[in-house]
């Protein structure tokens, strides 16, 4: 039996984020293997909600796409501060 979520917006099934997300499960289990995220996409038809994609993203040692878009858990204060100062050398270019 397959399972399809309604958007809450319109209050239709939409089938082309549902194979999108579907497609987007294949991916992830064939680069990294079956894990808590790519189950509740194919599971539930949707992304996670932002509590839900925190607890999924621990679970998993990663960060994960919520519903609202946001890639969670947040990165630490630390990381985000480094990330922002890094500087990117062109390539070919000596240190």
């Amino acid at each position: 039996m397959q399972r399809h979520v309604q958007s809450e917006n319109a209050g239709v099934i939409d089938f082309e984020m549902v194979q999108e997300l579907r497609i987007e499960a294949g991916a992830i289990e064939a680069t990294y293997g079956p894990n808590a995220y790519s189950h509740y996409l194919r599971k539930y038809g949707k992304r996670p909600t932002r509590a839900e994609a925190d607890t999924i993203g621990r679970l998993i040692g990663g960060r994960v796409r919520a519903d609202d878009g946001t890639l969670r858990p947040p990165r630490p204060v630390a990381k985000r501060k480094a990330a922002a100062t890094t500087t990117h050398l062109p390539f070919g270019t000596a240190v």
